[in-house]
Order: C-alpha cells, then sequence, then structure tokens
C-alpha cells in the first residue's frame, strides 16, 4: 500500500492510502478496514488543501472531496456486502461466492484482489459482531493470516 508521503500524515493518519485514481484495495490480511476508514476520517477532519498520493499525480483540487469518495466507496461496498449476507449468511463462510456476488462490475482478473478486501471487510464486521462462521480466524494467534496468496475459502 502507499501511504501519504507527508510525515505529518503519517503520524496523524498512518493506515491512509491515496492512490490518486481510485480507492486502493484494503487487502486481508494486512488491511485493517477498520484503521483505514478511521485514518480517512482523521485525514478529512483536518480539512487537506492538496494529498499527496503514493501513486498519480497530486490532487490540489478539493481533496476533502476524493477522502469522502473514498469512505462512501468503502461504504458502499461494506452495504453490498451486508446486503448479500442477508439474502445468503452462508456466503460469510465462502467469500469467493461473495466477490462473483458483488463484483459483478468489475473484471474478473480483479477478483483475487477484491477477495482480500472482501475478506478485510468480514473481518470489521466480525469485530462489530455483525457477521460470524468466517473460514478463517482473525483472533488466531497469527492473526488469522495463514497464506494471503492462498486464502482458504
Amino acid at each position: 500500500m502507499a501511504n501519504l508521503t507527508l510525515a505529518l500524515a503519517r503520524e496523524l493518519a498512518p493506515e491512509v492510502t491515496v492512490n490518486g485514481i481510485t480507492p486502493g484495495v484494503v487487502a486481508w490480511p494486512e488491511g485493517d478496514l477498520a484503521a483505514y476508514l478511521e485514518s480517512l476520517r482523521r485525514v478529512l477532519d483536518l480539512g487537506p488543501d492538496v494529498l499527496f498520493p503514493g501513486h498519480g499525480p497530486e490532487l490540489t483540487e478539493d481533496a476533502g472531496a476524493v477522502i469522502s469518495y473514498y469512505l462512501e466507496h468503502r461504504a458502499w461496498r461494506e452495504s453490498q456486502v451486508l446486503a448479500a449476507l442477508e439474502e445468503d449468511p452462508q456466503l460469510a463462510a465462502r467469500p469467493s461466492d461473495l466477490v462473483a456476488k458483488i463484483y459483478t462490475d468489475v473484471d474478473q482478473v480483479l477478483w483475487p484482489a477484491a477477495e482480500l478486501s472482501t475478506r478485510a471487510c468480514l473481518v470489521k464486521l466480525a469485530a462489530e459482531s455483525v457477521v460470524s462462521g468466517l473460514p478463517f480466524d482473525p483472533a488466531s494467534p497469527d492473526g488469522g493470516r495463514g497464506d494471503a496468496r492462498h486464502p482458504p475459502g
């Protein structure tokens, strides 16, 4: 993940990733979606005039709108996860099937990354006691990491 390049921003919001193009992937097991969202909120509260993405040009026009879009995008994806789980709660145990259901608008070549992001969302929802029955254990001694290149489920 590419982090903001400003030392002050790293101190205030170390999880924030601004790509300059699209919201970055918060990938399980390294990515902590709750921390990422909190970091975005902290940066937004600062009222940034400019963002210096890890990828792409600096963002000098309405930097706050970029952060707001990232937050809205994550909320939208989470609402898709929740809606799919409402239809079929067992999808929490089958993240690849969950991705196939909610990422229909995304090229399938990107689905492995989408699955890692969906797993990060499921971990957040499990921490909030919204879902259970995950096919991995985020509370295990290794943080539920296993082998991120070949996640279970």
